[in-house]
């Protein structure tokens, strides 16, 4: 295995941990809290430990992530913000493995599930390695079969054929009297909008298959669109006034066997230049506060968009909505 495979091995490895931990907090009845922390401690020492390899630094034989993490930190100083959770992470390494009780509540177990998505998300972030040979293509009409077979073809979040999106319900169209009830009903929809226009946004490609799709609209475009009238109530529109232009990110796409490889990244890279070219005044973004499968994550994880320049903006409920200044 060359060096991007193994960084690659311990990101998989470590989000496999986070999402086992994620996945045993929703149970229903009794959550195994020790376990979970045992996961989330799991997760972060992977992750961090990705980096290391990422920076050429031999793999440290230890379970304490607070001695990992200040090595991270020797490195890249960004790293020092995790010091202490790091520290207290520790602890789960070893004693949630025996029948001795840790105390633990839930609130400390929702707090270490998100210290280990947010630590994941960062390392994630900084290290992930461009795929050679990746083209960002900007939609066209021309480009509509290749849209909707990328569809056809990738696996949804719930890997339920019928539930396919094509993402018709993030466009510049008025929502009003549209039938989007049957995935052929939202494939047909898909393949007009993206003649028209309605559907904005960029294709990554590999060769002559497509590897990702960043949606990315005008922001004042899209308030009548059916996602934002589920979703965005609480996001604020005044700018749509006063001539401010926003290039809106609503949603990404990655095949299974391409996540965590920075496809994201080059997309958003690609949205933000385009934008900047276009005369808009920022890019922004609307990441879930919480942490969630990231099979179901479309709208991008928050550390993609502080690294690449993005600030809060605004904060609701359930959202961030981020921003990056283009002038």
């Amino acid at each position: 295995m060359n060096e991007h495979d193994i960084v690659a091995e311990w990101l998989q490895v470590a989000y496999d941990d986070y999402d086992t931990a994620l996945y045993l907090a929703q149970k229903p009845h009794r959550k195994p809290l020790e376990i979970i922390c045992y996961h989330c401690q799991q997760s972060v020492e992977k992750s961090l430990k990705a980096f290391l390899c990422a920076n050429g630094v031999e793999i440290p034989r230890t379970h304490e992530t607070g001695v990992l993490c200040q090595q991270c930190a020797d490195i890249d100083d960004s790293f020092t913000k995790y010091l202490a959770p790091c520290e207290d992470l520790a602890i789960y390494a070893t004693e949630t493995r025996y029948p001795i009780r840790i105390e633990i509540d839930e609130t400390t177990a929702k707090r270490n599930i998100e210290q280990a998505h947010e630590i994941y998300n960062f390392v994630a972030g900084v290290v992930s390695l461009p795929v050679p040979d990746i083209e960002i293509r900007k939609l066209t009409p021309e480009l509509a079969e290749d849209y909707v077979r990328f569809f056809d073809v990738t696996s949804h979040d719930d890997n339920i054929d019928e539930h396919k999106c094509y993402c018709v319900c993030w466009s510049n169209d008025n929502y009003e009297v549209k039938d989007f009830s049957t995935r052929e009903k939202r494939r047909e929809f898909a393949i007009q909008y993206v003649q028209n226009g309605n559907i904005q946004g960029y294709l990554a490609y590999r060769g002559d298959d497509i590897v990702g799709w960043c949606n990315a609209n005008t922001k004042s475009d899209c308030l009548k669109c059916c996602s934002w009238r589920t979703f965005m109530d609480a996001v604020p529109t005044e700018e749509s006034e006063s001539g401010v232009r926003i290039k809106s990110v609503f949603c990404f796409t990655v095949t299974p066997d391409m996540k965590r490889k920075g496809i994201a990244k080059q997309m958003l890279g690609r949205v933000c230049q385009d934008a900047a070219l276009d005369g808009f005044d920022f890019v922004e973004a609307y990441p879930r506060k919480e942490p969630v499968d990231e099979n179901t994550n479309f709208r991008g994880a928050i550390e993609l968009y502080k690294s690449n320049g993005f600030t809060i903006h605004y904060e609701s409920d359930k959202l961030l909505v981020m921003r990056k200044r283009l002038k």
